[in-house]
């Protein structure tokens, strides 16, 4: 929510002068740190206080993905192969993986700043192409009284499978997007440059204006058959894989069913409710083992 409120600020702040159109900056990453430096740097110590908050923000972020990632890996894999390993052996690899995990971090920032605006969608892409699956599995279990390992198992492999199809098909068919307009009508007129950069575009923009309005919609229009899928936004891949993972494991849950009673303390309350509510040919169906306790 902080990212959309500041995007929305900054957009309005330069709706009328574009720092990227006009040359003040290289990529449109750098529109914050240009931001905060020509907004607050009149207060003495806030443009370095902006600064230190977003790199004490990222820091914060690695620092916690790296002790998930170091308790997986030692809790479920070193101590799971080797269980009699020593204290002092276990805090040593401990150390180890967490420095391999840094310098993984490093190289991939030095991904993000050649791939540019494709990562934060790869980034997102991935995740949700396969959290939404694991995250359909635990709807699975808690919601789904007949749902067993069979389900499980065949709901997260194709759930996976259908987030990184859509997330690969988007790669090679990434949707079209329109930019909100914007213009440099009101920047400085003192500045050279910046005049100059106007002028231009005020010669050319009824050009450049057709172009970047009818050319994405020509481009969507033609799409079709199953290139329309992968013009959804990475931020339904999630979505998708969860739904595949769900309906996957309910379907293959029926088809393979076991023969264990599942405890209702395990399932969700209104689920076990809903099924003691069924009438009883229905509710002999449902493999509950014993009625859910406060």
């Amino acid at each position: 929510m902080l990212a959309v409120l500041s995007g929305i600020v900054i957009y309005a702040f330069y709706f009328q002068c574009d720092p990227l159109q006009n040359g003040c900056i290289a990529k449109a990453d750098q529109i914050v740190p240009y931001f905060a430096v020509e907004v607050f740097s009149s207060v003495p110590g806030l443009t370095g206080l902006i600064v230190s908050a977003v790199c004490s923000a990222s820091l914060s972020t690695i620092s916690t993905a790296i002790n998930g990632i170091v308790t997986v890996v030692g809790e479920g894999g070193i101590k799971k192969l080797w269980p009699q390993l020593s204290d002092a052996k276990f805090t040593t690899i401990m150390k180890i993986v967490s420095v391999i995990c840094g310098l993984m971090f490093l190289l991939m920032a030095g991904f993000a700043s050649v791939a540019g605006s494709m990562v934060i969608p790869l980034c997102h892409g991935l995740i949700g192409a396969h959290g939404g699956a694991v995250a359909g599995v635990f709807l699975l279990g808690i919601l789904i009284p007949w749902g067993n390992t069979n389900g499980a198992t065949a709901g997260i492999i194709t759930g996976a499978l259908m987030g990184t199809w859509i997330l690969i098909g988007s790669v090679m068919y990434p949707p079209i997007s329109t930019p909100l307009p914007l213009s440099n009508d009101r920047c400085p007129v003192n500045d050279t440059f910046i005049f100059t950069t106007t002028t231009m575009n005020t010669l050319t923009g009824s050009d450049s204006h057709s172009m970047a309005t009818n050319m994405p919609f020509d481009i969507e229009d033609s799409r079709t058959g199953i290139t329309r899928l992968y013009s959804i936004s990475f931020l339904y891949f999630s979505l998708v894989s969860g739904l595949s993972s769900l309906f996957f494991g309910i379907v293959i849950s029926l088809l393979f069913p076991c023969k264990d009673l599942v405890d209702a303390n395990l399932l969700s309350s209104f689920v076990v409710e809903a099924c003691q509510r069924l009438p009883q040919t229905l509710r002999d169906k449902c493999p509950l083992a014993l009625p859910i306790t406060t």
